[in-house]
């Protein structure tokens, strides 16, 4: 399983009922900082995303959420870059936090973790005519989508240097590359990879392993 993270925030500041006890120096912080500024994906469904009246929703918005109501700050959020910009503007101080990432070497370099809030597992999705992917030892010969930035172009890139990558925009390039046999499988998320397979109507794609 890979973990989705929040940086900065741990779950027990989002309990309905749990009180917030901060020291003096993180709420010395935070009156310093009453806008903070979040890095989010645009098209990360169900986790995040910007919908169609222009809000963020999804499961971190709604954390997100409490964690306002219960701080008593406020959030910005960048609505318009892509992922790959919104991490580049992480890494040079443009924007604070993210409220949903997953955590990688490359990624604990220049940003800190807190626990995990939600976790998902990861899987390989094919075209329907593959009966069944025995794990990345059966993909070293093909081409496989990942998306540009996300945590399994990082991972992959450093544990399976042997694989194939094919550099997607979004899941749902990376997803609609796949259904016209441009790849041969993508590596993501079950929960983002089952929304985008129903919301682009994409039959002739499944998951494999």
């Amino acid at each position: 399983l890979l973990s989705i993270l929040c940086v900065v925030f741990s779950n027990s500041a989002l309990a309905a009922t749990a009180p917030v006890n901060l020291s003096e120096a993180e709420q010395e912080w935070l009156n310093a900082h009453p806008t903070i500024r979040l890095a989010v994906d645009i098209d990360w469904a169900p986790f995040e995303f910007i919908d169609d009246d222009n809000q963020y929703a999804g499961m971190a918005a709604e954390y997100i959420g409490l964690v306002r109501e219960k701080l008593g700050i406020e959030f910005t959020v960048e609505k318009e870059k892509p992922w790959s910009e919104v991490v580049a503007s992480v890494k040079n101080g443009e924007l604070d936090m993210f409220p949903s990432v997953v955590s990688t070497t490359q990624r604990r370099e220049y940003v800190n973790f807190s626990k995990t809030y939600l976790s998902f597992p990861m899987v390989i999705v094919t075209s329907d005519q593959v009966a069944y992917v025995n794990g990345l030892k059966d993909l070293r010969h093909e081409t496989v989508a990942v998306v540009r930035g996300y945590a399994t172009q990082d991972l992959l890139m450093k544990n399976h240097p042997d694989l194939n990558l094919y550099v997607a925009d979004s899941v749902a390039d990376a997803l609609e590359k796949l259904s016209h046999g441009k790849v041969y499988a993508y590596i993501g998320n079950i929960a983002t990879v089952s929304h985008v397979i129903r919301r682009e109507g994409l039959t002739n794609i499944k998951i494999s392993g």
